[in-house]
């Protein structure tokens, strides 16, 4: 089964907002809270994630953030698990590397890194890269389709091009690149803009500046039913969901409530009849001061 039925999850103990991140991330506001009231706040949005999750028999890890890491709670930017393909296929971790320094801390958590190395061994490692500030943060840059071996990449700063074609050839990858912008903004992450599912892609087509109909034509080819959403559906975090497997082999897409409530009605009956459910919970403070929403949470394990 190619989209995961185990999430690791890591807690926003020391949550934030991070002044570095905030530079291209257009989704970010101020608190207008305390420090402690923001962290009591999104402990309790976090948790609630966990349960919904759980209560749909999707297992999840989940691990203290360590002080100094604001963004803690975003994982899947700096930690993948995925198929190598191939001849001789197995599954590794990889370490990406991410833009800010602040963020590049957060691979020194000790709890987060003794399991995945016991699981599968050392990592693959591709922080070298941060050196030359070439960056690809995980399944941020990088929305795959692991049924098909297609990988999806908008360029921008934190999804450098060279990097993308370097990580596809490694991995046996096909990758379909091309560029977003929103908000007037280059679009900093891939998963702002889309998720694909085993049947089914959610699609910001209208902000996609460069290659929207490679784009398309990727996904329709590989069999997907298409949910093209707006621009404003994109603010909505629409594009920002993850497919989870849950009791029995059923399928979810996985999103914040915000996201749920941004769907319209058609759309979501459209992925009922793909056979795809939704969880989802309510993450809004975590959306508001982090600028992330519920994939951005949740690093797939294999």
């Amino acid at each position: 089964m190619a989209n995961a039925s185990e999430i690791l999850m890591v807690e926003p103990t020391f949550f934030n907002f991070e002044e570095g991140a905030a530079a291209d991330n257009v989704y970010m506001s101020r608190p207008d809270m305390t420090v402690e009231a923001v962290r009591a706040k999104v402990m309790e949005e976090f948790n609630g994630l966990v349960e919904a999750l759980r209560s749909h028999g999707v297992v999840v890890h989940t691990f203290a953030g360590e002080e100094g890491c604001a963004d803690a709670v975003w994982p899947n930017n700096w930690i993948v698990t995925m198929s190598t393909g191939g001849d001789a296929s197995k599954v590794v971790s990889i370490l990406f590397p991410m833009k800010n320094e602040a963020r590049q801390l957060e691979r020194n958590n000790k709890a987060v890194r003794a399991f995945l190395r016991e699981r599968y061994g050392e990592a693959d490692d591709l922080t070298a890269n941060e050196q030359q500030g070439r960056i690809l943060e995980g399944t941020g840059s990088i929305v795959m389709d692991r049924d098909a071996r297609i990988a999806y990449v908008s360029v921008s700063e934190r999804s450098n091009e060279a990097v993308a074609r370097e990580w596809a050839q490694r991995y046996n990858m096909q990758l379909v690149l091309f560029r977003s912008e929103h908000r007037g903004k280059p679009v900093y992450h891939t998963n702002v803009v889309m998720a694909v599912a085993h049947k089914v892609a959610v699609v910001a087509a209208d902000v996609v500046v460069e290659g929207r109909d490679e784009l398309l034509q990727s996904l329709r080819g590989a069999g997907k039913f298409v949910v093209e959403i707006s621009s404003d559906q994109v603010g909505e975090f629409c594009g920002n969901c993850l497919e989870v497997v849950g009791s029995g082999g059923r399928r979810f897409l996985a999103m914040s409530t915000r996201a749920f409530n941004g769907f319209t009605e058609d759309q979501k009956q459209a992925m009922a009849e793909h056979g795809l459910g939704i969880i989802h919970a309510d993450i809004s403070t975590l959306e508001n001061i982090g600028g992330g929403s519920v994939r951005c949470m949740m690093a797939e394990l294999f």
